[in-house]
C-alpha cells in the first residue's frame, strides 16, 4: 500500500481514496502489533475522511477491545474485507 501511494501520488488527492488506504495501512498495523504506526495511519485516515469505518477497526484493535483477524473474518464471511 505505501509503494502505491508513493508510486500514484494522485490517490493523495482524493480524500475518501486516500482514506481508505490509510485506514487498510491502519488495520494492519495493529495487526502486526505496531502501535506507532497504527496510530500514525489511524489519524491519516480521520484527517481525511472521518467517516471511514477503517479508522473505528483500527482503534478498536489498538485498545485491545477487538482483534483485526476476528473482524477480517467477520468480514470475509460477508463476502467483504478491509
Amino acid at each position: 500500500m505505501r509503494w502505491m501511494m508513493a508510486r500514484h501520488p494522485e490517490i493523495s488527492g482524493c480524500r475518501p481514496g486516500a482514506a481508505r488506504v490509510y485506514g487498510q495501512l491502519a488495520c494492519w498495523s495493529a495487526a502486526a502489533g505496531d502501535r506507532r504506526q497504527a496510530w500514525r495511519w489511524t489519524r491519516e485516515t480521520v484527517r481525511n475522511n472521518w467517516r471511514e469505518p477503517r479508522a473505528a477497526i483500527a482503534l478498536a484493535a489498538l485498545t485491545g477491545a477487538v482483534k483485526v483477524e476476528t473482524v477480517l473474518t467477520a468480514l470475509h464471511r460477508r463476502g467483504h474485507g478491509i
